[in-house]
């Protein structure tokens, strides 16, 4: 293990180099693509960690050591609508430590969320400062999301299993998979909507592969949120809303001819059942559990629940996130949650009034997030990898509204901000980066 340390050092100083002077490049690429490949690299104190964590701590090197001499914008929370809602969800996961049933697992997870919906996000919406960049990084996203679609097709062709039990991949369970694969669905259906003329056609395969390869997943709740996603795109965009709801349709005859023979078959086995079961003695016993404490909860990270025979095993979850909720943080928790959700719903419904590109990046990525909420109402949330991405998203979201925004004068800040894309359009010469001594 030492010299597989020793050796990774080159490369580690690297990849911080590369965040120092190319640090918009950097997260774009280099982060935003390894949150679809969250195999756990180590795990220290019970959690996981995993290629994205590692870079995003280099990512927050080079911001640190740019930002210093002039060549990276300070952090943007001031106009960014989600960074207080994070911050109210955040606290009250903090507090929770007072009355928590198991301290270390509440203090733990809090030190996890840190990352995931105030660092993410915040990276996410400062450090572009292009809206083609974006686009560009999301496209890399289909590509990389399509490969894990081929790796599925063969896998499931190949493995007896996979019939049975879902398909998986190195790192990557049914459920984690299928979310990555309805995100690269959900980003190549929004640019194909949003695209105008013929280029926009090559994304029609990748589309296909991604649908195919979410069934094959076996992952519903990633099915239903791809299709959910799908579905609003359209409107929103106000683009080819038939060929839209005909792709939903198609998920949806794939679901009934795939998933659900499949699951009757678990269910016929000797000692087998359905995750259809798994999720109505979840939600049962969660309510249950709120019962006994429906004011401050349990305390975040404490849910645990013993499943009956013939199922076995213990399971954090009750496979819905305002059960979840609701049984850890009471009253409070599902207030701060509430905020969340209605700042993002908000920042979904301005993203179709954004100019242009911005615009379709914006849907693409709010579609991701949309997804992956849905689909946490019937599976296990706050997961790393799938967490990661839904919140990485929101950020690009951010991005894209401040990109599209006017200039702001002098008094109105003190960090550089770059004229929009867009912009260019309005007026002759370069795009000229205005900012603030």
């Amino acid at each position: 293990m030492t010299v597989l340390l020793i050796a990774a050092i080159p490369g580690l100083l690297g990849l911080v180099l590369w965040a120092v002077v190319d640090l918009e490049n950097f997260v774009l690429f280099a982060v935003l693509g390894a949150i679809v490949f969250p195999a756990s690299l180590a795990k220290p104190f019970g959690t996981n960690v995993d290629a994205a964590d590692i870079l995003l701590v280099i990512a927050l090197i080079g911001w640190v050591v740019s930002n210093s001499v002039g060549g990276a914008p300070n952090p943007w929370t001031r106009g960014n609508s989600m960074f207080v809602p994070a911050v109210l969800y955040l606290a009250v996961n903090v507090a929770s430590i007072v009355w928590s049933i198991n301290t270390h697992s509440t203090l733990v997870f809090a030190v996890q969320l840190i990352e995931l919906i105030i660092l993410y996000p915040v990276v996410f919406a400062t450090l572009p400062q292009s809206i083609r960049k974006i686009r560009v990084a999301l496209i890399v996203l289909v590509v990389l999301t399509t490969g894990e679609g081929i790796a599925t097709l063969i896998q499931y062709a190949v493995s007896p299993t996979a019939h049975i039990q879902g398909t998986y991949l190195p790192g990557l369970n049914k459920n984690a998979l299928g979310s990555f694969l309805g995100a690269g669905l959900v980003v190549a259906t929004a640019l194909w909507l949003g695209g105008r003329g013929h280029s926009r056609h090559w994304l029609i395969p990748p589309m296909g592969i991604l649908a195919v390869g979410a069934i094959a997943s076996e992952s519903r709740g990633a099915v239903l949120g791809a299709g959910t996603a799908v579905i609003l795109m359209a409107f929103l965009l106000g683009r080819k809303r038939v060929p839209a709801l005909l792709l939903a349709v198609f998920l949806v005859a794939l679901y009934v001819t795939v998933i659900a023979p499949n699951e009757a078959r678990k269910a016929s086995l000797a000692g087998g059942y359905s995750s259809g079961t798994v999720r109505s003695i979840s939600w049962s016993y969660a309510l249950h559990e709120i019962e006994h404490q429906p004011w401050i909860g349990t305390g975040a990270r404490t849910y645990e629940e013993v499943l009956p025979p013939p199922i076995t095993g213990t399971i954090p979850d009750p496979n819905n996130l305002f059960l979840l909720t609701w049984a850890e943080l009471g009253i409070p928790g599902m207030l701060a949650l509430g905020f969340l959700l209605f700042r993002f719903a908000q920042l979904m419904v301005r993203s179709r009034r954004l100019p242009g590109d911005a615009g379709v990046v914006s849907v693409a990525a709010g579609g991701v997030a949309l997804s992956l909420i849905v689909h946490f109402q019937v599976d296990i949330s706050w997961v790393r990898g799938e967490t990661t991405m839904e919140f990485a998203m929101i950020g690009l979201m951010l991005a894209a509204s401040r990109l599209s925004s006017p200039l702001p004068s002098p008094s109105e800040g003190d960090v550089e901000v770059l004229a929009p894309d867009w912009m260019d359009d309005l007026a002759p010469g370069p795009q000229v980066a205005a900012g603030v001594e």
